[in-house]
């Protein structure tokens, strides 16, 4: 199939399928083999596989051309992908530096803000994305003269500092670059309403049956054809799903799992014995689970908070350092002995910055390059403030940025054991640029790193081949009002058939003068986390398969695909309340991640042959390039992705001389 998105030389099969494994067994018709006169294609010309159509509108402000994944950001690591860049031409490097970081997210800016506080290096950014931030990006739009934000990808911190710190859910860069200690404040009331409604302070604990207290969640029960007479029933995770038209097993295997605690002695090495299965597995040996509706309850929670389906994770993804403690996968934490609990005093909430977690990366930015967002410190003009590229891109400064640059290759100069020198090969505007780094940080995740290190050991190589990723779509939904919202008592919505599964608005952060309101007559951002789960592949589907054909649906949906399916499910699930998205939704805005969540399966973390976890072997890069990104923890997490920036810095300051 073919659309004018794509370049009509090019299918979307063949472009789309991203796995080796995929083109090998699935779809070997639809990969490319270049030529050798292909080998510096770049993406703005001979792989323009994709068009701005397919991105879509990325609303206003400084991330409105850097909407997730966007269509010549694909390109170009496609291309890469595809072999394009296999022979770089020749090219004498155009600077020198101390340290390339490969990578602009919050593993690369942290590295590069170490980098500067440190003093002793020279250091380049280099970002392939049209705005710097990885998936620490935000959405703003302006609906009816109001300006409404929500993150892109990356999404919600601990609040307060002392119980972020308790959980070991911090890290101390918070402090560094000047976000605040205390004083932070959410509208506490709202106007408007018919009835009193809880609405969360993120967009995602409250899917969950821990977070159901946060807001009043709506769960709507219809069969698949949408026919608009479906049954909503309020809150059912608060009274085990006694009002909801699900079987008596259903409601069985939900009171079980809601009520399950460790009945006799956990084993000693209970990481060990976790890490031996995967989640699903815990789920039903251990915990008793069986019905799929409550499979299906769980699945979307869980694959929208970090991961693939229950199916392909590891048991212990979720349950140690930090990711117990956010709720990825608390069920199995909330059954550890006491000793494994945290000790925590007074309230902890889970909340959000109006960008996300892009709104902390801004202040990291902003302490690099003080200039770079206009303005003071003041937690509104950070988050406020215009961009300004020049601040980074200035001559004859410690650190310095590009964005829009794709790096396509990364080696040493000679050996890597003796070799003084990486080279540094990337593309930016369609023109290939040299670079040479005494060292270098791989800032970014395993599924690009594999394709440009050019001289990795085989160690190396195996290690990074034991990373798998999974995709989301995440939406920004600009509505002009939420009555219709009101008018069921809800604040977020839980549907089981259609598109997508979970929508939900948020409260505001109280940002004087750019305080939001929360009221229904008034604009607000609906967000929606879409993950592309696989329940009918074969039980066998190597983990490599299904993550790339979670990809390949995520990439086949174009800007206006999407419009459709979501437009077509609000109105039949919210059309008999009011809602009509032809007059109440003012723009919808995709944010495709492809490689969003490492997916860590069974045994990743103690692996059963006793050998090195690859995060390990990672950690310990080779030659003069260091490993620095949150997916080397299992998980994502910004505070991880910021201690593992700063490690592999101090690891590549030592190299330094």
């Amino acid at each position: 199939m073919k659309s004018d998105v794509f370049n009509r030389n090019a299918t979307r099969r063949g472009f789309l399928l991203g796995a080796t494994a995929i083109c090998g067994s699935l779809a070997t018709q639809g990969c490319r083999n270049p030529s050798s006169s292909d080998s510096t294609a770049h993406a703005k010309a001979e792989y323009d596989l994709l068009n701005a159509d397919w991105s879509g509108p990325g609303g206003i402000g400084d991330y409105r051309l850097a909407n997730g994944n966007t269509f010549d950001v694909v390109n170009a690591a496609h291309s890469i992908r595809d072999g394009y860049w296999q022979t770089i031409p020749e090219g004498g490097p155009e600077e020198k530096v101390d340290v390339v970081i490969v990578g602009g997210g919050f593993s690369g800016l942290s590295a590069a803000f170490y980098c500067k506080k440190l003093g002793k290096a020279s250091c380049l950014v280099l970002e392939n994305n049209n705005m710097f931030g990885g998936e620490g990006k935000r959405t703003d739009l302006d609906v009816n003269g109001a300006r409404i934000s929500g993150a892109q990808g990356s999404n919600a911190f601990i609040w307060p500092l002392t119980a972020a710190r308790a959980l070991k859910v911090h890290h101390e860069i918070w402090s560094e670059v000047g976000l605040p200690e205390t004083g932070l404040a959410w509208h506490e009331n709202m106007s408007g309403t018919t009835k009193q409604i809880r609405v969360a302070m993120n967009d995602f604990t409250s899917p969950r049956a821990e977070g159901a207290k946060e807001a009043n969640i709506g769960f709507y029960f219809d069969d698949p054809q949408l026919t608009g007479s479906g049954k909503w029933v309020k809150d059912p995770w608060l009274d085990g799903f006694d009002n909801a038209p699900i079987s008596a097993k259903a409601r069985a295997d939900v009171k079980r799992l809601l009520e399950f605690r460790w009945t006799k002695s956990i084993p000693p090495n209970w990481r060990q014995w976790l890490d031996s299965m995967s989640y699903h597995e815990f789920l039903t040996n251990i915990v008793g689970i069986s019905d799929p509706l409550v499979f299906k309850l769980l699945d979307d929670a869980y694959a929208s908070g970090g991961a693939m389906g229950s199916n392909l994770t590891s048991a212990y993804y979720g349950v140690d350092d930090a990711s117990a403690r956010i709720g990825v996968a608390a069920f199995v934490a909330a059954a550890l002995p006491p000793e494994e609990q945290p000790k925590l005093s007074g309230p902890v909430y889970a909340t959000s910055f109006p960008g996300g977690n892009g709104d902390i990366v801004r202040h990291i930015v902003k302490a690099i390059w003080p200039d770079a967002i206009t303005g003071d410190n003041s937690l509104q003009q950070v988050i406020y403030g215009r961009v300004n590229p020049e601040a980074w891109e200035r001559p004859n400064q410690p650190v310095r940025m590009q964005i829009g640059a794709q790096v396509v290759a990364v080696r040493h100069k000679g050996d890597p054991m003796t070799s003084k020198a990486v080279e540094v090969a990337y593309i930016k505007g369609g023109k290939l640029h040299h670079v040479q780094a005494k060292t270098v940080v791989m800032a970014g995740g395993q599924w690009i790193n594999k394709h440009i290190l050019r001289d990795a050991p085989e160690h190396i190589s195996k290690a990074m081949q034991a990373f798998y990723h999974a995709p989301i779509l995440n939406l920004s939904i600009g509505l002009k009002n939420w009555r219709f919202l009101d008018r069921l008592g809800i604040s977020a919505a839980r549907w089981f058939d259609g598109f997508g599964w979970y929508a939900n608005i948020k409260t505001p952060m109280r940002l004087e003068p750019d305080a939001q309101p929360l009221d229904p007559a008034t604009p607000a951002m609906m967000t929606m986390y879409i993950p592309f789960l696989q329940p009918d592949l074969p039980a066998n589907t190597d983990i490599a398969s299904e993550t790339a054909i979670a990809r390949q649906q995520l990439f086949e949906l174009t800007h206006a695909d999407i419009v459709k399916r979501v437009s077509k499910q609000l109105d039949a699930m919210f059309g008999p309340h009011g809602f009509e998205s032809k007059r109440d939704i003012a723009q919808i805005v995709a944010n495709r991640w492809g490689h969003a969540f490492v997916v860590p399966p069974p045994g990743f973390y103690f692996p059963k042959d006793g050998a090195t976890p690859p995060s390990d072997v990672l950690r310990k890069g080779y030659g003069r390039i260091h490993f620095g990104h949150t997916e080397l923890c299992g998980t994502q997490a910004w505070f991880l992705a910021v201690r593992e920036g700063e490690r592999a810095i101090i690891q590549a300051m030592e190299q330094i001389t």
